[in-house]
C-alpha cells in the first residue's frame, strides 16, 4: 500500500454515491486547514473513490490541486463495492460514551 498524490480534477467520485452533505464537507475541510489532510481518498485501478467522498469535496473547496490517494488495485470488484458502501457508514452505528464526550468536550474548550 502507498500514498500517491493525483491531480485532484483526476480523482473522480462515485456516480452511485448516497452521501453528499455540504455541511460535513465544510466541517471536513476546517479540519484540514488547521491539521492538513490526515487520511487519503481511497480509489480503484480507474481512479474513483472508494471512500472519502466528504474528503475530496473538503480538499476542492479548499482550492486543494493535488489530493493524496491510496489506490486499492489488489481489490476485487466484489470487495470494492463492499468497502464503498460500508465502509464510511460503520460509524453511524457507533454509540456515543457521553460522560467521555462531555468531558472531551470540556477539555477543548478549556485548554
Amino acid at each position: 500500500m502507498r500514498i500517491e498524490f493525483r491531480p485532484i480534477d483526476d480523482v473522480r467520485p462515485y456516480p452511485g454515491n448516497p452521501g453528499g452533505d455540504d455541511a460535513a464537507a465544510t466541517a471536513v475541510a476546517c479540519l484540514i486547514h488547521d491539521f492538513g489532510v490526515q487520511n487519503p481518498v481511497l480509489l480503484d485501478a480507474g481512479g474513483v473513490v472508494i471512500s472519502g467522498h466528504t474528503r475530496l469535496a473538503a480538499m476542492r473547496s479548499l482550492g486543494m490541486a493535488e489530493v493524496p490517494v491510496i489506490v486499492c488495485d489488489w481489490m476485487s470488484p466484489e470487495r470494492i463495492h463492499a468497502l464503498r458502501h460500508a465502509g464510511g457508514h460503520a460509524t453511524i452505528l457507533a454509540a456515543w460514551l457521553e460522560e467521555l464526550l462531555f468531558q472531551e468536550l470540556v477539555r477543548l474548550v478549556t485548554d
